[in-house]
């Protein structure tokens, strides 16, 4: 009787286990569907208009005092 559960429990396990990962890619392609991709998105927000501007590395500035 003891094994007889053990197989029910482990079984249920198994098929829902199953069940989620066969239906999982279909939910994230649904989720995802009408997203437009970032090639779209930066073409409607215009970045390629923006003017290119230098940046300057600034990683220098934050480094810990060596003298303490």
């Amino acid at each position: 009787m003891t094994r007889l559960m053990i197989l029910a429990i482990a079984m249920s396990a198994l098929v829902g286990t199953a069940t989620m990962w066969w239906h999982a890619p279909l939910a994230v392609r649904a989720e995802t569907a009408g997203m437009p991709s970032l090639q779209e998105l930066h073409v409607m927000a215009g970045v390629n208009k923006l003017p290119n501007h230098h940046v300057e590395d600034r990683s220098v500035e934050f480094l810990p005092d060596s003298t303490q």
